[in-house]
């Protein structure tokens, strides 16, 4: 009954060996044999590869040291970045290029129908498997999903607290997501030079799709020296909250989950939602409502949220409205009309 498949989990890296090794030592110890594919049957397994840009020695010496039974390939690229503007970083385009080249090898292996990307920098949750597999199934069975995410961008400690609950999301987060042979097919012939996480949140490559996003973070990065240069990671990232059980989704019915059962409860929950004053406290769920992106980002900044957006939309919204915990209810964060301030 079903087949068996084996998942590449990629970590990328470059030049962090002691990040990497703090990585692979969680994701082994937290990696299960084998998991249940989900409708139709089967299993499926991981395998971790480690894709190294460029060949600083302490990361192949570690590879050899300690995770000889790793699979690691390297990218090695001489030729000269070309930027767009003169000022950025070559290490954005450097990236592009890296995720690229090996998302390009490692669905050569035509048994490959789906690919775990991670970094060097990031601890994964006891259930990160369970949830990734449990979502991927959910990916196959409904085609305006086009990810899944194990981050999530509000997922500091005040702001979750169902380890259970999984949301759908406009926006793409990374951070340990799934890319699919179908979407790499679409868009790897048109793969961008760099930035490519803001490129796949343009509306040409999302094309109105979703993800999947869970409440209490599957991934968190303890990653402050980097391309980003940590400017973010004292005041936020370093403060997210990681799941601490393991909440075996695989074995759960996640077909509300699917859009045409959960888009239904879930715009009556907030149209039902009670408006609330910001900064007060409130039983049950409550709502405030931001009719454009400068009132989104006022009551963000109010109750401590991500106020940024890309191609229009809010950190963590599904169509516009971003749901995050206050003192453990649930309060909607919504446009008014319902009209979300998308690209389109």
């Amino acid at each position: 009954a079903g087949r068996h498949c084996t998942v590449p989990v990629v970590v990328m890296a470059c030049n962090r060996p002691g990040y990497l090794e703090r990585t692979l030592k969680t994701l082994k110890q937290r990696m299960p044999d084998s998991l249940p594919a989900g409708e139709g049957g089967g299993t499926v397994s991981f395998e971790i590869v480690v894709s190294q840009d460029g060949t600083m020695q302490g990361v192949s010496d570690l590879m050899k040291a300690k995770f000889g039974d790793v699979k690691f390939m390297q990218h090695v690229d001489a030729s000269p970045v070309v930027k767009q503007n003169p000022g950025e970083q070559d290490s954005y385009y450097k990236i592009a290029r890296h995720y690229g080249w090996a998302l390009g090898k490692l669905f050569e292996d035509e048994d490959v129908e789906w690919v775990i990307i991670l970094e060097d920098d990031l601890e994964v949750a006891p259930d990160f498997f369970h949830y990734m597999a449990a979502g991927a199934d959910l990916l196959r069975r409904d085609p305006t999903l086009w990810t899944v995410t194990a981050w999530n961008d509000n997922g500091l400690p005040h702001l979750v607290k169902d380890p259970e609950t999984i949301y759908r999301s406009d926006f793409m987060s990374g951070l340990g997501w799934i890319m699919t042979r179908n979407l790499w097919s679409e868009l790897g012939p048109k793969w961008p030079k760099a930035y490519w996480d803001d490129w796949m949140r343009e509306p040409p490559q999302r094309k109105g799709r979703s993800c999947l996003r869970p409440e209490v973070p599957r991934t968190v990065t303890f990653g402050q020296i980097g391309s980003s240069q940590g400017q973010f990671f004292s005041t936020h990232l370093s403060k997210m909250q990681l799941n601490t059980q393991l909440i075996d989704f695989t074995a759960r019915d996640m077909s509300h989950m699917i859009k045409a059962a959960y888009d239904p409860v879930f715009l009556k929950r907030v149209e039902a939602a009670p408006t609330v004053q910001m900064g007060t406290e409130f039983k049950g769920d409550g709502k405030v409502m931001y009719s454009n992106y400068l009132e989104f980002k006022q009551r963000a900044k109010e109750l401590g949220v991500m106020d940024d957006e890309k191609a229009g939309v809010p950190r963590t919204a599904y169509l516009g409205v971003v749901t995050v915990r206050m003192k453990g209810q649930h309060l909607f964060v919504a446009p008014s009309g319902g009209k979300s301030m998308y690209k389109e």
